[in-house]
């Protein structure tokens, strides 16, 4: 993550996904309401092209070390 952000649920909200540093990722509130604190769209191309062309974002306060980004999130 280089982002410093995080939320919590709404009262009520089932939540759907969680990560170690943020663990509200996703929730369902109700039926029709749903939100993210990820990138879905994200691809294997975009997640390497983040990694080597923002490695200068790991420096900042709250950034995850690069190792953590790509090491055990490829699915595919």
């Amino acid at each position: 993550q280089f982002h410093r952000e995080g939320f919590s649920l709404p009262r009520d909200a089932t939540l759907l996904a969680t990560a170690e540093t943020y663990p509200n990722q996703a929730f369902r509130y109700g039926d029709n309401a749903w939100g993210i604190q990820f990138h879905g769209e994200l691809t294997r191309v975009m997640m390497q092209r983040w990694v080597v062309r923002g490695a200068h974002r790991f420096e900042l306060p709250g950034a995850q070390p690069g190792r953590d980004h790509l090491g055990g999130r490829l699915i595919w």
